[in-house]
């Protein structure tokens, strides 16, 4: 993993039966964002948290429900429905990725998946939280810390810029999210 892996990165990454992690290492949170007209993204927590205030500062001053009357409309209260569903899918989906290991034990997974839910979805106040080779290593995630002196660490953080710099199309963490970008190459390039 030479850069970050994170949401359903971080899911592929917790199907390795080792990961190989360096210092610009990052499987972040595995943490559903919702995307606005405007191109702008929140986090599912964000979007219940705002919807929640909002309820709350109504119930405490009466009079401010139409300075908040916009974030609970129907369109506002079914966004903040839908991401209490997403993040409980995010639960099965981790416990999933972990438990397709084949010689994971199921109290392995169970393990795993209680040492995680704090980092991956309880604390990061951002989506880019990072999550050092240690921090996972201490999670119990099977993770060789890589020397960013050794030969092997150049040799996949080389194959991982020229994958970023010269293929098209490439995968990357973009502004507004993990995305493919890129256009098929012509014909008559090498």
């Amino acid at each position: 993993m030479p850069d970050q892996a994170e949401s359903g990165g971080t899911l592929l990454v917790l199907e390795a039966h080792r990961m190989c992690m360096g210092p610009t290492s990052d499987p972040g949170p595995v943490d559903p964002q919702f995307l606005f007209a405007d191109g702008s993204l929140a986090s599912a927590r964000a979007v219940i948290a705002t919807f929640e205030r909002a309820e709350a500062s109504i119930r405490q001053i009466p009079g401010t429900y139409p300075l908040h009357a916009t974030l609970l409309d129907p369109v506002a209260a079914l966004m903040a429905e839908q991401a209490r569903d997403q993040l409980a899918r995010t639960d099965d989906l981790v416990r999933e990725a972990l438990a397709s290991v084949p010689d994971r034990s199921e109290d392995e997974v169970t393990a795993l998946f209680n040492a995680l839910k704090d980092p991956r979805t309880g604390t990061p106040e951002t989506h880019g939280a990072v999550i050092s080779g240690s921090d996972a290593k201490g999670f119990g995630l099977p993770v060789e810390e890589a020397d960013s002196a050794s030969q092997r660490w150049q040799a996949i953080w080389c194959l991982y810029m020229k994958c970023a710099v010269l293929s098209e199309p490439s995968a990357y963490k973009g502004q507004t999210a993990s995305q493919v970008s890129g256009s098929t190459p012509p014909a008559n390039s090498a």
